[in-house]
């Protein structure tokens, strides 16, 4: 299941309405997806949501996305409709075909959350010449091999200078840099980390 998929129920095994719970749903991830872009440091100004049903007629075996407005209690089957019809038209135009007759199975409701931000400065950190200290400590499974005592260190906080020395992990905002043993990783002045790869053994 894709990450940040959110599957919301329909009354009575899916034989009643699924208005409810789909305005429902779309309420749910709105929030998870602006309050994460919120965290990252995008301000809600800058937060652009695009919402799309994703529909197909029987027996086809992909969904065609098409753009509607968020549902809400009052609108929600009049945005379904319309995206109903936008489907038809766009199947009409691309193949030629009219297939009004056909009803499309709805198979999802999709947002795509995007966080406006600016172009990145550019980065010059300053050289150190103590080592780096670790913030933490953790038992480590890497090269084959556990290390009860592995260090952790935040990437964020290295400077150019001496490196890192594997067995080690290296905790980013939004990755994690693990080292094997005779790995090493060196902070550059951009701070990029450049990682020296030990022997595969």
């Amino acid at each position: 299941m894709p990450e940040g998929t959110r599957i919301v129920g329909v009354d009575e095994a899916g034989r009643g309405s699924f208005l409810g719970p789909l305005v429902v749903g779309g309420f749910a991830v709105t929030s998870e997806r602006v309050d994460e872009l919120r965290a990252a440091g995008v301000p809600g100004d800058r937060i652009r949501l695009e919402w799309s049903a994703n529909l197909v007629y029987p027996g086809q075996t992909f969904d065609v996305p098409i753009p509607c407005a968020r549902p809400t209690e009052a609108d929600a089957l009049a945005v379904l409709e319309a995206a109903v019809a936008e489907f038809h038209r766009r199947h009409e135009e691309a193949r030629l075909i009219e297939a009004r007759a056909q009803e499309p199975t709805f198979r999802g409701l999709r947002l795509t959350a995007t966080g406006i931000v600016d172009q990145p400065a550019i980065v010059e950190l300053e050289p150190v010449t103590a080592p780096p200290e670790p913030v933490g400590r953790r038992r480590l499974f890497v090269g084959g091999t556990w290390f009860d005592d592995a260090p952790v260190f935040d990437g964020h906080a290295l400077r150019p200078g001496p490196p890192v020395h594997g067995p080690a992990v290296v905790q980013y905002r939004f990755t994690t840099l693990v080292l094997r043993p005779g790995d090493s990783a060196t902070v550059l002045t951009n701070g990029d980390a450049l990682v020296e790869v030990g022997p595969l053994l």
